[in-house]
C-alpha cells in the first residue's frame, strides 16, 4: 500500500511539473488583430462613480480591451450627466466627435426625430419583455438606421436599465387624484413634463444637480427616479415614501459618433456590438433583483415606507387618455406608439 500511495506521489509531481512546464513554454495566443491598428476610444456614460452601472461598463470595456488584444483602449467618464448638462448634452458632446461612446435616452434624438419622444411616455411598456421585443425588433432597426442617417449618431444597441418610481414625503400615492397639487421634480424634457401632468402631477423641471436641496427644501414635493439613482442621490433622506408606480420603465441606448464608428475596422465594430449585448442582455434580470434589494435596504436602514397598493390601472388610463389629447393629431407620433403598443404579448 506504502509503494502505491508513494508511487501516486510521485505521478502527481510529475504531472503537475509537466503541466507547469507546458504552461512556462507555451507560446502566445496569436493576435488575429495584428494588422488592424491601434484605436483610444473616448467613453462618457450618465451613471455616477457610485452607481452599479458604471462598475459593469467598465468591466466590459477592460473585457474588449482584452479580447481585442490591447488594439482598442477605452478612457472612460463616468457621472456625465452631473459632469455636464444633462443627457442633452452628452449627446451634442457625441454628435461633435467629442467623444466616441456614450449613453442616453432614445429621447435624445428630438433634434432629428421629434417622435422618438414617445419612446419615454409614461406606462408605455406592459414589461420588460415587451420593450426589449420592440427595441430588438426589425421595426427598431429601421428606426436606427434613419435616426443614424439624420444625426451622426450610430445606435449600437438598446438595454433596459430600470425602473423609475415616484417619491414623496408623507404622502403616498395611489390613484391620479393624489397627485392633484403635488409638485413633482421632473427631467427638463416635454414628454416628463407631459407625462407627469398625465399621472396627475405639477411637474417641475429641475436640474439633478439641484435636486436634493429642492427636496430638502421644499421647492418640490417630490421625485421620479430609478431606485439606483435614489440610492446614490441620497434622496431618502428626505423622501419617505417610495410609491411604486413603475410609470416608466427605462431603456437607454449605447451609441457612437458615426465618423468614428466607420473608421473602426469592421472586426473591432462587432467585437464592441458583441461583448457588449453579451453582457446587457441579461442585465435586465439582474436590475430587476437589485431593485427589490434596495426597497428592502431603504426600509431597514432608512425606514421609508414602501407603497406597493398603486392603482397602476388608474395611471395607465389616464396616461394613454393624455396621449392621445396631447400628440394625437401627430401622425409620427401615433405610428410609434401604436407600433410599441403592438409588441406587448
Amino acid at each position: 500500500m506504502k509503494k502505491i500511495i508513494a508511487l501516486l506521489l510521485v505521478l502527481c509531481m510529475a504531472a503537475t511539473f509537466c503541466a507547469s512546464a507546458s504552461a512556462e513554454g507555451a507560446a502566445p495566443a496569436e493576435d488575429p488583430y495584428a494588422d488592424l491598428g491601434h484605436f483610444d476610444v473616448k467613453v462618457v456614460v450618465t451613471a455616477v462613480e457610485d452607481e452599479t452601472p458604471s462598475g459593469e461598463l467598465r468591466e466590459l470595456l477592460e473585457s474588449i480591451e482584452e479580447k481585442s488584444f490591447g488594439h482598442l483602449s477605452f478612457d472612460l467618464t463616468v457621472g456625465g450627466s452631473t459632469i455636464y448638462n444633462g443627457e442633452g448634452e452628452l449627446y451634442d458632446l457625441l454628435k461633435s466627435g467629442s467623444y466616441d461612446l456614450a449613453n442616453f435616452a432614445p429621447t435624445q434624438f428630438a433634434d432629428v426625430y421629434e417622435a422618438i419622444q414617445a419612446t419615454s411616455w409614461v406606462y408605455l411598456y406592459e414589461s420588460v419583455e415587451h420593450g426589449k421585443a420592440f427595441w430588438q425588433s426589425e421595426d427598431a432597426q429601421k428606426l436606427y438606421d434613419m435616426l443614424e442617417e439624420k444625426s451622426g449618431i450610430h445606435p449600437i444597441y438598446t438595454m433596459f436599465c430600470g425602473t423609475r418610481n415616484l417619491s414623496t414625503r408623507d404622502k403616498p400615492i395611489y390613484t391620479p387624484a393624489d397627485l392633484n397639487g403635488v409638485k413633482i421634480r421632473v427631467m427638463d424634457s416635454a414628454i416628463y413634463v407631459s407625462g407627469m401632468k398625465a399621472m396627475g402631477g405639477v411637474p417641475v423641471p429641475i436640474t439633478y444637480s439641484d435636486l436634493y436641496m429642492s427636496l430638502q427644501t421644499g421647492v418640490v414635493d417630490g421625485q421620479e427616479n430609478a431606485n439606483t439613482v435614489i440610492e446614490s442621490g441620497k434622496f431618502y433622506e428626505v423622501q419617505n415614501v417610495l410609491n411604486i408606480t413603475e410609470h416608466i420603465l427605462l431603456f437607454e441606448t449605447f451609441c457612437a459618433n458615426a465618423n468614428f464608428w466607420n473608421s473602426l475596422p469592421e472586426e473591432f465594430q462587432k467585437l464592441i456590438t458583441d461583448c457588449y449585448i453579451e453582457r446587457w442582455s441579461i442585465y435586465d434580470e439582474w436590475c430587476v433583483e437589485f431593485n427589490k434589494e434596495l426597497q428592502d435596504h431603504f426600509v431597514a436602514d432608512f425606514n421609508m415606507i414602501i407603497n406597493d397598493q398603486v392603482d397602476k390601472q388608474s395611471f395607465i388610463d389616464a396616461a394613454e387618455k393624455a396621449f392621445y389629447e396631447n400628440y394625437g393629431d401627430k401622425a409620427d407620433w401615433v405610428e410609434l406608439y401604436e407600433m410599441i403598443k403592438s409588441y406587448a404579448k
